[in-house]
Formats: C-alpha cells, sequence, structure tokens
C-alpha cells in the first residue's frame, strides 16, 4: 500500500471514528435527558399526589366541623361551587407550570444542542486546517526532495564525465591495472547512485505506489557478486573477514536486478557497520526448485525478535542500547521492503539474534515466470 493510500485509510478511519463518537455522545445526551426528565416527572406527580391528599384530608376535617348552622342546602352548594374554583385555579396553575417546564426543557437541550455545534464544528475546523497543513508540508517536501534530487543528477552527470576521463587515463597509465578493480567498483556504486537519485526524482511516483520495477532473470552469483565487490575494501579497512558462500553458477531467479542489488547492498552496509571490529561476515545463497535464498550472516546480535514486527517500517531501527552493541540489521526497515518489489512479491520477516539476514527470492520457473514468495528470513 503507498503512502497516499495510507493517509487517505487513515483520514477515512478517523472520521468515521469521529462520526460514531459523536453518535454515542448524541444518544448518551439524549439517554440521560430522558432519564433526567423522567425523574423531574416522577418527583413533580408524586408532590402533587401528597398535596392532594392533603387538601382532601384539610377539606374533610373542615366538613366535620362546620357548624350546624352552616350545614344548610344553600351553604353546601355555595361550599362546593368555592372548592371547585379552588380546583380549576389549582389545575390551570399546575398545566401552566407544566407548559413552564417544558419550555425550558427545549430551550436547555436548544442551548445544548447549539454548543454542539459549536464545538462540533471548531473541532471540524481545526482538523480540517491541521490536515491542510500536513498536505502542504507533504507537497512541500516532494518539491524540496525532487529540486535536490534533479540538481544531484546534475551534478553526478558531471562526476560520471570526469570518472569516465580518470579511467581512460589510468588504463592508458602505467600499473593503471592495479586500479581497475577498485575503478570497476566506483563505477557500480555510480551506478547504484544514479538509480537511487533516479527514484528520488520521481517521488510522486513512489508516494502513489507506483515506483517502477523490471523484473527479469537475473544470475543469483552476479547478483551476490555485483553486491559484495562493493564492500570488500570497506571490510578489509575495517579487520572484518567478508566470506562468499555461493551456490552454482547457473542459477537464475526473477527480480529487478538494481534493486535486488540495492537491497542486498543495504544489508551487507548494515552488517559491516554493526558488527565488531576483526568480525566475520558471510554472504551467499542456496536454492530450492521453487527459492533461492540469499543470506547475510555476521556475528552481531541481529534483530531483538520483540522489533520482528517494526523492522519493515520506513527508517526503523534496533533500539540504541541494542545497536550500541553491534546490529547488522539495523535500518533492515529502509532497505528489505523494496525487496518485494524486486521479487514482484511481498517481505516477511522472522528474527533472531546472531544469525543476520536471509532473503529469498523466487526463481523462474519453466515458463519463465517467477514462482513462490519473497520472505526476508532470520
Amino acid at each position: 500500500m503507498s503512502n497516499k493510500d495510507e493517509n487517505v485509510g487513515a483520514r477515512t478511519e478517523t472520521d468515521t471514528s469521529l462520526l460514531a463518537e459523536r453518535q454515542n455522545t448524541d444518544r448518551e445526551l439524549t439517554r440521560r435527558a430522558v432519564i433526567a426528565d423522567a425523574d423531574a416527572d416522577e418527583v413533580l406527580r408524586l408532590a402533587r399526589e401528597r398535596a392532594d391528599r392533603l387538601l382532601a384530608a384539610a377539606r374533610l376535617a373542615a366538613d366535620s366541623h362546620l357548624p350546624l348552622s352552616e350545614q344548610t342546602e344553600a351553604a353546601v352548594a355555595a361550599l362546593l361551587r368555592q372548592r371547585e374554583v379552588e380546583d380549576r385555579t389549582l389545575a390551570s396553575e399546575r398545566e401552566q407550570s407544566d407548559q413552564l417546564v417544558e419550555r425550558e426543557r427545549r430551550e436547555r437541550l436548544d442551548k445544548l444542542t447549539a454548543l454542539l455545534v459549536v464545538e462540533r464544528h471548531t473541532t471540524d475546523l481545526h482538523l480540517a486546517l491541521e490536515r491542510r497543513a500536513a498536505d502542504r508540508a507533504v507537497s512541500s517536501r516532494d518539491d524540496t526532495l525532487a529540486q535536490v534530487s534533479h540538481d544531484l543528477r546534475g551534478l553526478m552527470a558531471a562526476q560520471k564525465i570526469y570518472f569516465s576521463l580518470l579511467v581512460k587515463e589510468v588504463a592508458e597509465s602505467a600499473g593503471g591495472s592495479r586500479l581497475a578493480p577498485q575503478l570497476a567498483a566506483l563505477a557500480k556504486i555510480d551506478s547504484q547512485m544514479h538509480r537511487l537519485v533516479s527514484d528520488l526524482v520521481d517521488v510522486v511516483a513512489i508516494e502513489a505506489g507506483k515506483l517502477a520495477v523490471t523484473l527479469g532473470t537475473q544470475s543469483a552469483l552476479e547478483l551476490l557478486s555485483t553486491a559484495t565487490a562493493l564492500f570488500e575494501p570497506l571490510a578489509r579497512e575495517r579487520g572484518q573477514s567478508l566470506s562468499v558462500m555461493a551456490g552454482p553458477a547457473d542459477v537464475r531467479v526473477v527480480a529487478d536486478g538494481a534493486r535486488a542489488v540495492q537491497v542486498l547492498a543495504n544489508l551487507l552496509s548494515n552488517a559491516i557497520k554493526f558488527s565488531p571490529e576483526q568480525g566475520k561476515i558471510r554472504v551467499g545463497f542456496e536454492g530450492t526448485p521453487q527459492l533461492v535464498t540469499f543470506f547475510v550472516a555476521d556475528t552481531g546480535p541481529g534483530v531483538p525478535p520483540e522489533q520482528a514486527e517494526d523492522i519493515f517500517e520506513r527508517f526503523s531501527s534496533a533500539r540504541a542500547a541494542h545497536r550500541a552493541s553491534g546490529s547488522a540489521c539495523s535500518s533492515l526497515g529502509a532497505s528489505s521492503t523494496p525487496m518485494g518489489g524486486a521479487c514482484g512479491s511481498n517481505a516477511t520477516l522472522l528474527s533472531a539474534p546472531c544469525f543476520g539476514s536471509r532473503c529469498g527470492v523466487p526463481r523462474r520457473d519453466r515458463r519463465g515466470a517467477s514462482s513462490g514468495r519473497a520472505r526476508i528470513l532470520e
């Protein structure tokens, strides 16, 4: 999945989560309001029932103490009319009170709704501004990276011209054959640098998940030899032994040659960088009818098992405390992920300290197509 797709997916997930949270909030507020209103209504009902009982008891007591002189038919009729007026007045007051309570509830709900609208609008505005700023930052980064890459390519073109002149001059000089291997290694490094810079120029396509991969049938021995030749001088300088344990010369794999060398070179670079001086580094490949496994093994501790899942993140590395002791696989994530593209398949990692890295590449089948999956094993 490309970074662009990941960003879109992450934003969609954020929007979906935010919507769900707001819906949950609305439901909870509605539930609490219903409960609060029901409780208030029940309290009011009980209070009115008690008031009615007290009123009835008071009237009954008043009737029992009514003088005989006032118990005439006319007097009783007048008393009943008075009480009827009192009952209507009480009912009217209660109805007005109920209307007032209902109006206050609606006003409270309207204020809460308006407050939620303002709060959510503010949240949406801040989120939109943050996303816009992030998009501008990414765009600025891409523009800067593309410009720098373009300028680098120009400088490297000039470097290549001077390098060609140097090769020609050395070839014509006495004793130039002694420098031929070093110049050949520099030529391969220059070619790899051109490939990397070309990828940076196409950074937009990379972010969109459209990095060009050219699959073809490659010699496993040639891929290994090309990557190893780049680092033999560095290993000698650090006093490290770099031994090659190659398989048969006729073994061929389906891969993007330049990117496969890029991954192997990164693994070798890490092995040399994080292995101790006087350490031992072994590289080679071994195969089955379906898979050729390239390996870079060293005497460093490798990647701790608990960091195996994180190692494929871009620019990830082992923790500083572990790196300090020498890890041949630090920053493996920056290089191993492209192997999936180099081999036309995905990469996975199984890790254990002290064994280095193993990278499986599918072999060429009888129809010339790739078979199996690219795998990175420890």
